[in-house]
């Protein structure tokens, strides 16, 4: 699956040069309620609860990467909110005293193999390479083109965060830090127990082989997210 094919637009500046690629619209799990991930204030302890049973963290054999989450915060790999996308990452405590997270907050970062030569960016980008959790994007703070490979499973919690479409709007961005790293941060503010959604961008679901392999429930919530997704499909196509 090509790279050059997966790009996505920022979602502060859809014309920006960050693009994205963490996760992707499986076909299996049950829809959980929204009303279970985003509860009354009232109800938030025993929400919480019901959500951390439902939620899974890093496995023994994954925890050398501690810093998958930022300090005062912690995240949770369980099933998405969304029906059909299979796992997705959840906010259970933010770096707020209430525990929330507020716009800018730092809350993970999106880890992997690191690619800066030009050889090796040419690679990536082949259809030779095939992964659904490719970031790509220049650093603003060294002008230096860099592909992060996430691809393996307990890598980062980054890559587990999934586009909401036409249902719920992005509360997290993928962007660089002064020292580099890729860091999820808050767009918004978070309430604990709430789902962390980025945007994809219209490019990696104009990809035809990921698009056309999608149920038509799908793809029909991509069209009313991305309504130009038909004019890059038939660009990808040509």
């Amino acid at each position: 699956l090509s790279l050059r094919r997966q790009r996505q637009m920022c979602i502060r500046d859809r014309n920006s040069t960050s693009r994205v690629l963490p996760s992707t619209i499986h076909t299996t799990t049950a829809r959980e309620t929204i009303s279970r991930v985003c509860p009354p204030r009232s109800s938030k302890t025993k929400a919480l609860e019901q959500i951390r049973a439902m939620t899974i963290s890093l496995p023994d054999d994954a925890r050398e990467i501690p810093h998958s989450q930022m300090p005062n915060v912690e995240l949770r790999i369980g099933q998405s909110t969304i029906e059909g996308a299979g796992t997705g990452l959840f906010l259970m405590s933010g770096p707020q005293p209430d525990g929330t997270a507020h716009a800018g907050d730092r809350l993970g970062t999106y880890e992997g193999a690191r690619y800066t030569e030009p050889s090796d960016l040419d690679r990536m980008r082949s259809s030779q390479v095939v992964s659904d959790y490719l970031y790509e994007a220049i650093d603003p703070f060294t002008e230096t083109t860099v592909i992060v490979d996430a691809t393996p499973p307990f890598s980062c919690y980054g890559r587990y965060a999934n586009d909401g479409l036409d249902e719920f709007e992005a509360n997290s961005i993928l962007e660089f830090d002064e020292e580099g790293e890729v860091i999820l941060t808050a767009l918004t503010t978070i309430e604990p127990g709430a789902e962390l959604f980025l945007s994809y961008g219209v490019d990696y679901w104009a990809d035809q082989a990921r698009y056309e392999s999608l149920p038509l429930l799908t793809q029909q919530r991509i069209k009313k997210a991305y309504p130009d997704i038909d004019r890059h499909l038939r660009g990808t196509a040509a």
